[in-house]
């Protein structure tokens, strides 16, 4: 039940934070940008963070993590988000049925992936895609802060058209001796590899393997960096995040004779080749869920028996009593789960 306050004033909670959409911008023909106004319940976030942005979709809630892509510092205090559509409710919705004055819900500024209070040796961004977006409230704060750190950006995008913040970091690093951009339009590269990323991007910044190395973007390139590293400068200290399409998910194929068994619930269905929450929600169960991206983990359960493979990771996993994300992962063989 809402309380009195939020029937008289809908824009403030007395249990989440609540934010104004005052700017819809379109930025590349697949993303919007987002500028909200929270309320002053909002307590604050560190360069790099996400948030859990939620919307309500013809009467049901739907809640999704987002990158903030603005600093801290800003004066205004307002907040910026970028989303790529990518086909799924949540993005559509934010890019086709947003209005300005409408009202979302935030949860509290989240996650590890953050600025250090300083960079001696100085930093290394390498992002893909929609990945750039803490990246650059990490620059953006660096700027604000009057930070002069060496700066090496590293930013993947299919073409030119795609590329998130194109025009505001070329003047970054045109006003800023201290930032260095490198872009890799992966379309338009004939040298570039399936997962876009190649040693050869990073010869021109100088020192890199002493650098703070951040990298963000699709699961495929934070893999290949972070292997990179932990095998040719295995004392290079990497920072990670990474992200997964919104949709379905499926295995390589369907395995007709694979059951999955929700053993508290009762339930023992066929593969069909999803994604175990699709699955389960499929069968009429409706697990606690979050982003389907991976990375909120509240869809986590435990495994009973069976063995399961994560998406994200392309790792199996046959332990019992480990602890799986239903939303990346999907049966290898019959499967029993705790739900």
């Amino acid at each position: 039940m809402a309380s009195y306050l939020e029937l008289v004033r809908p824009a403030r909670s007395l249990t989440e934070t609540r934010a104004r959409v005052v700017g819809i911008e379109y930025p590349i023909s697949r993303a919007v940008t987002l500028t909200l106004r929270p309320d002053s319940t909002w307590s604050g976030h560190l360069p790099g963070q996400h948030v859990e942005l939620g919307v309500a979709i013809e009467g049901a809630r739907h809640t999704r993590p987002f990158s903030l892509a603005s600093s801290p510092d800003r004066p205004d205090g307002l907040l910026e988000i970028t989303a790529t559509c990518t086909g799924g409710p949540v993005t559509t919705h934010l890019r086709e049925g947003l209005r300005i004055g409408t009202t979302l819900t935030l949860s509290p500024a989240q996650g590890d992936f953050v600025l250090p209070e300083y960079a001696p040796n100085g930093l290394l961004f390498i992002c893909g895609g929609s990945g750039i977006t803490p990246v650059m409230s990490m620059i953006r704060t660096l700027r604000a802060r009057g930070r002069e750190e060496a700066v090496a950006l590293l930013h993947y995008s299919r073409n030119q058209a795609e590329q998130l913040y194109r025009l505001e970091t070329r003047e970054l690093a045109r006003r800023h001796d201290s930032l260095q951009l490198m872009t890799v339009h992966t379309r338009e590269s004939e040298t570039a590899s399936a997962s876009h990323f190649a040693e050869r991007d990073l010869n021109e910044v100088r020192d890199y393997a002493s650098r703070e190395v951040f990298v963000c973007g699709p699961a495929g390139l934070t893999r290949e960096v972070t292997r990179y590293f932990r095998v040719h400068h295995p004392h290079s200290r990497v920072r990670s995040e990474y992200f997964v399409s919104v949709g379905p998910r499926r295995s390589r194929r369907p395995r007709d004779h694979t059951v999955v068994e929700f053993a508290r619930s009762g339930f023992r269905v066929r593969d069909s080749g999803d994604c175990l929450l699709r699955q389960a929600e499929e069968a009429g169960l409706s697990p606690a869920h979050g982003c389907r991206r991976g990375v909120c983990r509240r869809c986590v359960h435990t495994l009973i028996s069976g063995t399961v493979r994560d998406l994200t990771t392309g790792l199996t996993v046959s332990e019992p009593r480990s602890d799986i994300r239903l939303c990346v992962s999907v049966p290898d063989d019959d499967v029993v789960l705790d739900l």
